[in-house]
């Protein structure tokens, strides 16, 4: 009787391992000597079993599935590994076949393909879903060394901008807090509320300009023991593979290793569709060791469904680490309602942005503390702005360069040319 192909699964999530265990064990031929669910532990059983096949997820946490490859290959240069991938991208198929892999299917055809696959390298055949086919791969037949593989692997992640080709460089300076003026005043109860709704996945800080939206999110994460990554967004984030290259680099300031099969797909030349980038993007963030509170600021300009899609996708099934803080004028497309319902969304809108007559007489003893502010002029001013942050900044500033007297602060109307150029914007 001839004996049975030995075969390691080694797939993240370990509860993805029951469908390929039972489509393998079904065949005469094949028998599953392990499973593995990280790339670390795949190394250890190749070692102790020497398999015939190791089945490879590229995304592995603690060692990621091309670095695993390279071990094994070297541990056990007689076993044969595949690999399991969510997209034919060139950079995905050329880096696990230079690493050492001698074959690659696809997750969504593997339950037709990956029998075929294991039985072609066996025989000593190269054997490439039938999708992948049309990629171009290099050097395949000569892998690099691999520590030359890891240099230009690094060079994909962080394209040189000079590069024929490169996408735009990242703007670092939208992945800063904007800083705090003199005159803020610290919003006690809306900490409170923000505090509180950290262990939901979504915040939606929603209201028109001039709100103090920005300020208050940044002011939270000053006080915030948690750590946090921010986004200024802009218009050219309404691409998704822009959208996603920033938004790694927000998450690298945090975690300088995250997301990196996420970045490769947003830099593919044919990208995935939108629900398999998602899946990529959540299961990468479930993988950080630590909570994260990411902010993305002036989400208003975002108009691109494919961007809303991939959040609601990613707000679907949360990851366990990451806290979401939108701050926008209008709401997002990212079904509310239903986050409502399931008691994971907090919201702040312009009723609760508000300042009150309290915080009017705070807010103007910071900015005018050679005034006295009484309770009548903090309440008429409130009054007169609505509570309206940028409208009482602008009155100050209209007082600043009055050319008359110094005139009292319950005399000033909108009528100001500050405060109707700012209206009329």
């Amino acid at each position: 009787m001839a004996r049975k192909i030995t075969v390691l699964l080694v797939e993240s999530p370990p509860r993805m391992h029951q469908g390929l265990h039972t489509l393998l064990v079904a065949q005469p031929d094949i028998t599953v000597i392990g499973e593995a669910g990280n790339g670390k532990e795949a190394v250890e059983r190749v070692r102790a079993h020497a398999p015939d096949v190791v089945v490879m997820d590229l995304n592995m946490p603690e060692l990621n599935g091309i670095n695993a490859t390279e071990r094994i290959v070297a541990a056990s240069p007689e076993t044969k590994v595949v690999a399991l991938s969510i997209h034919a991208g060139k950079p995905f198929v050329d880096d696990m076949l230079r690493a050492g892999a001698t074959g690659c299917v696809l997750k969504e055809n593997a339950p037709e393909e990956l029998v075929r696959c294991i039985r072609a390298v066996l025989r000593g055949d190269r054997y490439l879903s039938t999708a992948i086919t049309g990629t171009r791969v290099a050097a395949c037949e000569n892998p690099l060394p691999a520590r030359k593989m890891r240099a230009r692997h690094a060079q994909e992640l962080f394209p040189a901008a000079a590069d024929k080709g490169s996408p735009e460089p990242i703007l670092y300076t939208r992945l800063h807090r904007p800083p705090m003026t003199p005159d803020l005043v610290v919003r006690s109860q809306l900490m409170e509320q923000l505090n509180r709704g950290r262990t939901r996945p979504l915040t939606l800080v929603s209201a028109p300009a001039g709100y103090g939206k920005s300020t208050l999110v940044s002011s939270w994460l000053d006080t915030c023991h948690y750590p946090s990554a921010w986004l200024s967004l802009d218009e050219g984030d309404n691409e998704l593979s822009q959208f996603l290259r920033y938004l790694v680099a927000a998450v690298r300031c945090i975690s300088p290793a995250a997301l990196g099969h996420t970045l490769l797909m947003s830099a593919a030349p044919s990208q995935p569709p939108v629900s398999v980038m998602a899946v990529c993007l959540t299961n990468e963030l479930d993988q950080l060791e630590a909570p994260i509170i990411l902010v993305l600021d002036d989400y208003h300009r975002i108009r691109d469904a494919a961007v809303h899609k991939l959040l609601v996708e990613l707000l679907r099934y949360p990851p366990r680490p990451l806290h979401l803080v939108l701050a926008t004028r209008r709401d997002p497309p990212l079904l509310i309602d239903e986050l409502r319902a399931r008691d994971q969304i907090t919201e702040i809108r312009a009723a609760d942005l508000r300042f009150t007559a309290v915080e009017t007489a705070r807010f103007l003893k910071k900015a005018s503390p050679d005034q006295v502010i009484d309770a009548a002029t903090a309440e008429a001013w409130t009054e007169k702005t609505e509570g309206w942050v940028t409208g009482l900044r602008l009155l100050v500033l209209s007082l600043r360069h009055d050319s008359h007297a110094y005139r009292q602060l319950t005399e000033i109307k909108y009528s100001d040319r500050y405060v109707s150029d700012y209206l009329r914007t």
